[in-house]
């Protein structure tokens, strides 16, 4: 029994940080990226052109479930130890797909 809880313990660890992408500015999924890299798994909720307090910006939705849905199922299959970060939700429908 010990060895097996060993072996759960070597899990690789990643963050699943669900939040919003700017491609302007500095917040949200581009913060967590240059951060934590390649131990991230990123879901974005809505891509932004610009931060909300940008003139101008817009926010475009993304297949929100979809990308949450497969990513959660190779995470599975690669047996990765997951970290949930929630941020910025771009419909409340998120907050029921989560």
């Amino acid at each position: 029994m010990h060895h097996l809880k060993l072996i759960k313990m070597n899990r690789e660890t990643k963050l699943l940080a669900i939040t919003s992408l700017p491609t302007v500015g500095n917040a949200g999924l581009k913060n967590i990226l240059h951060i934590i890299g390649d131990k991230t798994i990123p879901i974005p909720t809505l891509i932004a052109c610009g931060l909300g307090n940008m003139q101008g910006h817009q926010k475009i939705s993304i297949p929100f479930y979809d990308t949450l849905y497969t990513s959660l199922k190779i995470g599975k299959e690669h047996d990765y130890q997951l970290i949930v970060y929630v941020g910025y939700l771009y419909h409340e429908e998120q907050i029921d797909i989560i």
